[in-house]
Order: structure tokens, then sequence, then C-alpha cells
């Protein structure tokens, strides 16, 4: 028995019976998307529900920040002509920043960041700066 990698990056072992024949053994995950390449969409699936499970894991973990877009799937963007509350609302929360912490950091009450994030309310270009910058200091370092 002896295991090679081959392409896309599989894993394979290969393995001769007795009687001469080669088996090949492949780990599950290789196996369905071998499958989904040649059209399986059972195998698809399986593949697409992992590649979710594990991105939510990375997530979860703090690996990884889960960025907004929009109906394009282009991220969504903060700027003076396209402030987005909602946007600031899940960089905050995926963050993991309370909004007085926010509303602190940035000199303004809790209270108008949360006219903020409800959209009630647009902030002057130097408030919107101000809430980026806090964000960015605010937010746990990855290292």
């Amino acid at each position: 028995m002896f295991t090679v990698r081959g392409r896309f990056g599989v894993k394979a072992q290969f393995i001769t019976t007795d009687g001469g024949e080669e088996l090949v053994l492949l780990p599950r995950r290789d196996y369905d998307a071998m499958l989904a390449r040649l059209g399986d969409e059972e195998a698809e699936d399986r593949v697409t529900r992992r590649i979710v499970a594990e991105a939510r894991e990375r997530i979860a973990r703090g690996d990884e920040t889960l960025i907004a877009t929009d109906l394009s799937g282009r991220p969504a963007r903060m700027e003076s002509g396209n402030f987005d509350g909602v946007l600031l609302r899940e960089l905050r929360k995926t963050a993991k920043i309370s909004q007085q912490q926010l509303a602190e950091e940035a000199s303004i009450t809790q209270g108008y960041l949360s006219d903020i994030e409800g959209e009630r309310k647009r902030p002057g270009e130097d408030v919107m700066r101000e809430l980026l910058a806090a964000l960015e200091r605010l937010k746990p370092s990855s290292a």
C-alpha cells in the first residue's frame, strides 16, 4: 500500500488485493469533490454544506470576518454618499463591541449611535470617519 497526492490535491491510497486488483481509497471530502466536478448534485450539496459549516466555524472562532454585501454580491461600502448604518451594526456585532463601547470610543452618545445603526439619522462625514476609526481601534487583534 502507498499514498500519492495527485491532480487537484487529492490524497489517494492505492491498495493491491491478493488477487491483483488495484483499489483506490479516497477521503470522503475528495470523493465528494470529484463527484461534484462530474456533475453529481447530491455530492455538490454535501461539498457546499461542508464549505458553509467550515466557514461558520472560522467566523465563530474569529479567524474570519463576515463582510456584508450588496445585492450584486459586492462588499457593501461605507463612504460619504453611501453610508450604511445596518452594515455598521453588523461590523460592530461581528467584532463583539457593544454600542456603549463604540459610542464612547467615537465620542458620541449611545442613543445617537443607535439612531445611526437604525438608519433614523445619517452621521456627518466627520462622525462617520470617527466611527470607522473607533471600530478599528476596538477590534480584537487577530494576532
